[in-house]
């Protein structure tokens, strides 16, 4: 299981940490993202300047580079030119070939658009590279392309395979 979380500050919104170092150490999450927009992790050595965290937290969950928001992790748009990059094509992976199912939670409405807008783009390029047999960049990828990741998002959406949880 992979999760992406994000929330203001490590030290007066990350809820539930004893819990999630738990199951990061037993394995029970494969996958930890962190995200503050509060307190972004700039490079690799700065997550370890983020005390309040538990060593587990520090040592085993993936702090992305300047990604603010959680769907700055889903589509790690800070990579290169914004090609794709190894943590997109994991996550494209997870929902293409494993059948993972997509769950956003939070608030405002401007958070899930947000969010739903990166898995967006992250599924076109997929539906893009299927199509090609190549990758190209974010920012040329063909309009028929999110057409079709709308429909598959649609499709995941009845199958309860999408799902959203998104308060005011």
């Amino acid at each position: 299981m992979w999760l992406i979380y994000g929330c203001r500050s490590p030290t007066s919104s990350l809820l539930f940490e004893n819990e999630l170092s738990d199951a990061v150490n037993s394995k029970v999450l494969k996958h930890l993202c962190l995200c503050f927009s509060r307190d972004t992790v700039n490079s690799p050595d700065e997550k370890y300047a983020l005390k309040e965290i538990s060593s587990i937290l520090t040592e085993q969950a993936c702090f992305p580079l300047k990604a603010q928001y959680v769907q700055d992790c889903i589509l790690c748009k800070y990579s290169t030119d914004y090609e794709v990059s190894e943590h997109d094509i994991q996550l494209m992976n997870l929902v293409f070939e494993k059948g993972a199912k997509i769950m956003i939670c939070g608030g405002p409405r401007a958070l899930a658009f947000g969010v739903y807008e990166s898995w967006l783009r992250l599924l076109a390029m997929r539906l893009y590279f299927e199509r090609t047999q190549k990758w190209c960049k974010y920012s040329a990828i063909p309009e028929e392309d999110f057409i079709n990741a709308r429909a598959y998002v649609d499709i995941m959406r009845k199958a309860e395979r999408f799902q959203e949880d998104v308060w005011a």
